[in-house]
């Protein structure tokens, strides 16, 4: 989400607009965290570049904007690790939106208050939902 964002500043002018908006799809249990702005955009062809490691749209873009061109490499890396994914629209000179759409698994286990945590806590057998199941 950060590099996209960062991107997106990145690839704007001061004078326009980035717009980040998250929300959970309850049916579908996804995460979607989309970051459109008015930046300079992409044609298809550079849209189907942009994901392989040190590859940029082009040359000027390097020179001009900075970057090794892993960023949104490692970001579609970390997405599919998630079972996720990342989707680009983009029209040159008109801007880009990207999508990370991430797939959660409801956590049942009620997550641990402040009053619960003891002053030496025991890590062993923490849940991904960040219950403690023993201290």
């Amino acid at each position: 989400m950060f590099n996209l964002l960062s991107n997106a500043l990145k690839f704007t002018p001061e004078n326009k607009k980035v717009m980040a908006t998250i929300m959970y799809d309850a049916k579908t249990t996804t995460l979607n965290v989309s970051v459109e702005d008015e930046g300079i955009g992409l044609s298809l062809e550079n849209q189907k570049k942009i994901f392989t490691p040190f590859e940029q749209a082009d040359n000027s873009t390097t020179r001009k904007f900075g970057g090794t061109g892993l960023g949104l490499s490692i970001s579609l890396k970390l997405a599919q690790m998630m079972d996720g994914k990342i989707t680009i629209e983009s029209k040159e000179g008109v801007g880009s939106k990207f999508v990370l759409a991430v797939p959660l698994e409801e956590c049942v286990t009620p997550l641990v208050t402040l009053e619960e945590v003891p002053q030496t806590p025991n890590f062993e057998g923490l849940s991904p939902c960040g219950s403690y199941n023993s201290f």
